[in-house]
């Protein structure tokens, strides 16, 4: 009678090992598509880091640029100098032509 009701003895046994079978071809698969997946992002992080260190080295080094900018500071200290001297020189030149014009 109770095999009649619930089966052969056997039978969930054999269901929890056809399981057990299936979740761990399952796990595996996914094993290895999760595998393949964290080697094609890793590939990609060093791809992207390459390109960053390229692009890195292509810019001017920090002695490179505090040298331009002393170059344009002393530029900038040659034009105003120029500009005062040439203010000062059309001054004068105003003066001696208003003094020598009644």
């Amino acid at each position: 009678m109770m095999e009649q009701v619930w089966g052969p003895a056997n039978t969930e046994e054999q269901e929890l090992a056809g399981l057990e079978s299936g979740l761990k071809v399952f796990f595996a698969k996914h094993k290895s598509v999760r595998q393949g997946r964290g080697k094609s992002k890793a590939i990609a992080l060093e791809t992207r880091l390459k390109i960053f260190e390229e692009e890195i080295a292509k810019r001017p080094s920090i002695d490179d640029l505090s040298a331009k900018v002393e170059v344009l500071k002393a530029e900038n200290e040659s034009l105003k100098n120029f500009m005062k001297e040439s203010s000062r020189r059309k001054q004068e030149k105003e003066r001696a032509h208003g003094e020598t014009c009644p």
